[in-house]
């Protein structure tokens, strides 16, 4: 829709940066001790108007002396052209060739351009603001020497600012998290690494040497079919690998304790889920909610042992039905992306679990469990890209 001009009467609170489009850095192009500073940080100067100045004793000093080596040399040069025949007063009629070697003779070149230099520093010596402005950064002091490579200061053209914030827009009206026809795609991860070394509990397992790592990855797709819910499709894969190296089980007495050594375990589960979730907003401007994930998925676990490095020819495959429940947070860093964390608080299991040895299954087991408590290993972190 084309734009309108008109009154804006909302507040908007956001962080930026206000810059100036118009704007000189004035340098010192000489290495002298600071005398004077007539302005400070903040101050409105006039184009033309002095800020700064040098030590000008010896800058002074050496524009006299290249002064007098500057005449000096004319004089020299003034010579040879009379002995070369020429008035010195019309240099004009002189042949080019002539006058060049009568300068290059007497010097005159190189003492012009030293005097040039020597009076170009002089006026550098002298800062003055190129047009209106406000002095900033303005950190040097009197009697200081500053830098050449550094800027001394800043001029600024007050009167043409540029201010650059971003606008986190609302997503929708007061309270709407997650309006109807959002489309979103993401991933789901976890991470961990647990240890435990010379550890003893409840008195039985001493000197438990023990280690593992978790991981899980999980791509995902949801379509808001509703204001604040949606429903979607999940995959997942987890792997998990531990091992014992030294556990004593001891039963308070030495003729009732028994020794496990190098022991590993390693556990891969893939699974998919369909979900449902409800959300609510806790800011006005739906960048912030908690959400509650509500999942039904079939997974399949497959779990394998070894024992001093070898294969115990064993495994366990586990099928598994479940129900889960993940409440969690959600951030939106932009109006397309943003980030969640979400725990599981437990659910509703059913297992159908084949033992297998060389290939044979040699037992089964059948359970179902419900459970609800804080699961601090079911942890996901995830990234959204919404449309």
């Amino acid at each position: 829709m084309p734009l309108k001009k008109q009154v804006f009467n909302h507040e908007l609170i956001s962080n930026g940066k206000v810059t100036a489009q118009d704007y000189a850095d004035l340098y010192f192009r000489t290495s002298e001790v600071v005398a004077n500073i007539w302005v400070k940080n903040g101050d409105i100067v006039r184009k033309g108007q002095k800020i700064a100045q040098l030590d000008l004793f010896k800058l002074n000093n050496t524009l006299v002396q290249n002064k007098n080596s500057l005449a000096q040399a004319t004089l020299e040069m003034q010579d040879v052209l009379i002995g070369q025949g020429y008035a010195p007063d019309n240099l004009k009629v002189i042949p080019a060739d002539v006058l060049e070697l009568a300068k290059v003779k007497s010097g005159y070149e190189q003492s012009k351009a030293q005097y040039e230099s020597a009076q170009y520093d002089m006026e550098q010596a002298t800062l003055t603001a190129p047009f209106d402005g406000v002095i900033a950064n303005l950190f040097e002091k009197r009697y200081n020497m500053p830098k050449t490579s550094e800027p001394f200061c800043r001029v600024i053209n007050a009167g043409n600012m540029e201010v650059d914030f971003t606008v986190l827009e609302k997503r929708g009206p007061d309270r709407l998290f997650m309006p109807k026809g959002d489309f979103s795609a993401g991933v789901q991860f976890f991470y961990a690494d647990l240890s435990s070394t010379d550890s003893e509990y409840l008195m039985l397992l001493q000197h438990l040497d023990a280690n593992g790592t978790m991981m899980t990855l999980s791509p995902f797709l949801d379509y808001t079919y509703k204001d604040n819910r949606s429903v979607g499709v999940r995959a997942k894969y987890s792997s998990a690998k531990g091992g014992v190296s030294n556990a004593d089980l001891s039963m308070l007495s030495d003729d009732l304790a028994v020794s496990l050594n190098d022991i590993k375990a390693d556990s891969r589960t893939v699974q998919a889920e369909v979900f449902h979730r409800a959300y609510a907003s806790l800011d006005k401007r739906g960048r912030i909610g908690v959400f509650t994930d509500v999942s039904l998925g079939y997974s399949y676990t497959r779990t394998s042992f070894s024992y001093n490095e070898e294969s115990l020819d064993s495994y366990a495959a586990a099928n598994r039905v479940k129900i889960a429940v993940h409440p969690g947070l959600m951030i939106f860093v932009t109006n397309s992306i943003s980030t969640h964390v979400a725990i599981g608080i437990g659910g509703a299991t059913y297992n159908h679990i084949d033992y297998y040895k060389n290939g044979e299954i040699v037992g089964t087991r059948d359970f179902s469990k419900v459970r609800f408590m804080l699961d601090v290993l079911d942890i996901s972190f995830g990234l959204s890209f919404h449309i």
